[in-house]
């Protein structure tokens, strides 16, 4: 994919409006206008090729804790991924727990905050812990930490989200927020030292399977629904699944130039070159009164784009975006 500099579209623009050289001013309110016209062409197609991201495996977070204002909160707040089957001092043999994951996380140990349950049995949100894993998969953890939050319900319940009166030391009835069951993807997913290094951060969802798609056969594909926390997963059906293949587009980010516009090598999609110089053109006319020329102007703009959407409807790419529902089933297909 080919890039233009921004000192070229400025000068595209500032050319079109016929003028040897623009004020301060001026070119401020030019910058504004190529700006603003790069985010209605980002925003114009969910699939612009430069911005997609198709098929990444994910991992699935599975408990976040918000809010809470215990003694270490900010380390116990966080989002928490499965971490699998566990024993250790003080912890209640073979049970499952959970894990906050930082760049301290490696390929065989984890330290920082997790859940698990203690012997009693009741889960204990913890910081400062020491996990390894064992070479069969399962995890020791070889020290439990400082308990920050322990279950106080009378009857122990299967998920740490179930719970329902958390003990802040001695004071049984001071409850933190709740902690809640999530089954959702973030948006950003934390850097760490075991291979999930360099993940894009999410702007938009557009499609979640269960294993990897668009290659030779169907792969199952998620209902989800998206909020401030990220892309929730609906009937996952198994609160143990750790991963999931997400098709996304990148978050939209500014030129952010605001000086030296002239000479700025800042790179510009070439797919939206043309229509950005005519379209901030047309904003300046506007700005000056001459709305009849505005509003020819902003069709030769809109030209440009139509043509960089035209070739995009023509690409193999865009095929990912689309969904097929038979009378048979209703089972999203890749």
């Amino acid at each position: 994919m080919q890039t233009r500099q921004y000192k070229d579209l400025f000068a595209l623009s500032t050319h079109l409006i016929g003028a040897v050289a623009l004020t301060a001013d001026e070119q401020t309110q030019l910058a504004t206008f190529i700006d603003r016209r790069f985010f209605e062409a980002f925003r114009k197609s969910p699939s612009w090729p430069r911005y997609m991201s198709y098929g990444e495996p994910r991992r699935i977070a599975s408990i976040a804790i918000e809010d809470t204002s215990v003694s270490g909160g900010h380390d116990v707040n966080g989002v928490y991924y499965f971490l699998g089957s566990v024993t250790g001092s003080g912890v209640q043999p073979n049970t499952t727990a959970f894990y906050k994951s930082t760049a301290s996380e490696s390929a065989s140990s984890i330290s920082g905050s997790i859940i698990y349950k203690n012997t009693t049995p009741a889960w204990v949100v913890a910081t400062g812990a020491s996990v390894t894993k064992n070479a069969d998969g399962t995890f020791v953890i070889s020290s439990t930490g400082t308990a920050r939050l322990t279950e106080s319900d009378l009857e122990k319940k299967e998920s740490p989200a179930d719970v329902e009166v958390w003990g802040l030391g001695a004071d049984i009835n001071a409850a933190p927020a709740p902690i809640f069951k999530g089954q959702f993807i973030p948006y950003k997913e934390d850097l760490t030292l075991s291979g999930d290094v360099g993940r894009d951060q999410i702007g938009d969802f557009i499609r979640i399977h269960k294993t990897q798609p668009f290659l030779d056969r169907s792969a199952f594909e998620y209902d989800f629904y998206v909020d401030e926390d990220g892309a929730h997963i609906k009937n996952l059906g198994n609160s143990e699944q750790q991963k999931a293949f997400v098709t996304y587009k990148k978050p939209f980010s500014k030129f952010g130039v605001t000086s030296n516009y002239t000479t700025s090598t800042v790179e510009v999609p070439e797919e939206f070159f043309n229509y950005i110089a005519h379209a901030a053109y047309a904003d300046f006319l506007t700005m000056q009164g001459r709305g009849e020329l505005a509003q020819t102007e902003s069709q030769v703009a809109e030209k440009y784009l139509d043509l960089e959407l035209e070739k995009l409807s023509n690409i193999n790419s865009t095929n990912t975006l689309s969904r097929i529902s038979t009378h048979l089933s209703r089972q999203r297909r890749k």
